[in-house]
């Protein structure tokens, strides 16, 4: 059986700044959102945006790998000075 997507689900403390960060920089849409989750699509990447667990104690993202993320051009990245 042959996968077809895969959608990380990433914490966030700052779901405003995060959502605009993904559909402002990198041209994602954002499908729905609540101050608690947001479902960001572009293409076929899904992404999901997640608030921090309220039974555990937010001391910071936890993420300890990375996300690749290919785009045809950087070009968008050069002018906003993220290189």
């Amino acid at each position: 059986m042959p996968l077809k997507t895969l959608a990380p689900i990433l914490t966030t403390d700052d779901m405003d700044r995060s959502v605009r960060f993904y559909v402002d920089l990198l041209g994602f849409t954002c499908g729905m959102r609540t101050t608690a989750y947001s479902n960001l699509y572009r293409d076929s990447v899904r992404i999901i945006l997640a608030a921090p667990n309220a039974h555990e104690e937010w001391q910071g993202p936890k993420f300890t790998g990375q996300l690749y993320i290919g785009l045809e051009t950087a070009e968008r990245w050069m002018r906003c000075g993220l290189n």
